[in-house]
C-alpha cells in the first residue's frame, strides 16, 4: 500500500515538472517573453546553404535536408521540396533554449516543434503554428529546456513552405516548474502514512 501511495505521488510530481508552452503569433511579443534572443536574418544569406550559415552561430547547427536561402529570403522547407525521408529543416542547440519562432510566406505554413533531444528526438516539449490564416509568424516559449527545433510544412496540399528569420532564445531564470497541488497532497499523504506505520511498528 505504501509503495502504491509513493508511486502515485511520484507520478504526480513528474507531471508537475512537465514543460508547458506559451504560443505567440506576434514576433515582438515573442521577443519580449525572452531574456535574450538571436535572429538568423535570412536576407543576409541569400544563395547560401544552411550548413554555410552554421559558423556564424556558435553552438547552433542546422539538420535535416541541405536546404538553402532562396532569392526571396526564404529557406526552402517541406516534403514538396525535399521528399518524405528528410522533409523538414531543424536546428540543434548545444546549450539548450526556451523559445523558438519563425516567419513564413503567405498561404503556406506548419508548426515549430521543440524537443528535449538533439535532431528532433526525445520528448516533444511544445509546438506553435505559423502561417495559418495569413498569420505569418509563429513561436513558443516553454518552461523547460529544448535541445532542438523542427519546422514542419503541412499547411496545404503541396507540402512546401519557406522559413524566414528564424529566431530562438533563452529565459535567464531557467526552467520554471509549474506546481500541481495534487502532487504535493499525495506526497504529504504518503509521508504521513509512512510515519504512522513506523510508529506502530516501534510500539509493537
Amino acid at each position: 500500500m505504501i509503495r502504491q501511495i509513493f508511486a502515485m505521488g511520484l507520478a504526480a510530481a513528474i507531471c508537475a515538472g512537465t514543460a508547458s508552452a506559451t504560443t505567440y503569433s506576434d514576433r515582438l511579443s515573442f521577443y519580449a517573453a525572452l531574456d535574450s534572443y538571436t535572429v538568423i536574418d535570412t536576407s543576409s544569406y541569400i544563395g547560401k546553404y544552411v550548413d554555410q550559415i552554421d559558423p556564424d552561430f556558435p553552438g547552433v547547427s542546422f539538420f535535416g535536408p541541405r536546404s538553402y536561402v532562396r532569392s526571396d529570403d526564404l529557406i526552402l522547407n517541406g516534403q514538396g521540396f525535399w521528399g518524405a525521408t528528410t522533409p523538414h529543416v531543424g536546428l540543434n542547440f548545444a546549450t539548450g533554449i526556451q523559445g523558438a519562432g519563425v516567419t513564413t510566406n503567405a498561404y503556406d505554413g506548419g508548426d515549430v516543434i521543440l524537443y528535449s533531444g538533439l535532431n528532433g528526438t526525445g520528448t516533444e516539449l511544445g509546438r506553435a503554428n505559423f502561417g495559418d490564416n495569413l498569420v505569418l509568424f509563429g513561436g513558443l516559449v516553454i518552461n523547460g529546456t529544448a535541445r532542438s527545433a523542427v519546422f514542419t510544412c503541412d499547411f496545404n496540399y503541396d507540402l512546401k513552405c519557406g522559413l524566414r528569420d528564424i529566431a530562438f532564445g533563452t529565459v535567464n531564470s531557467g526552467p520554471i516548474q509549474t506546481p500541481i497541488p495534487a502532487a504535493g497532497g499525495l506526497l504529504a499523504t504518503a509521508t504521513a502514512v509512512l510515519g504512522v506505520m513506523r510508529r506502530r511498528r516501534r510500539a509493537a
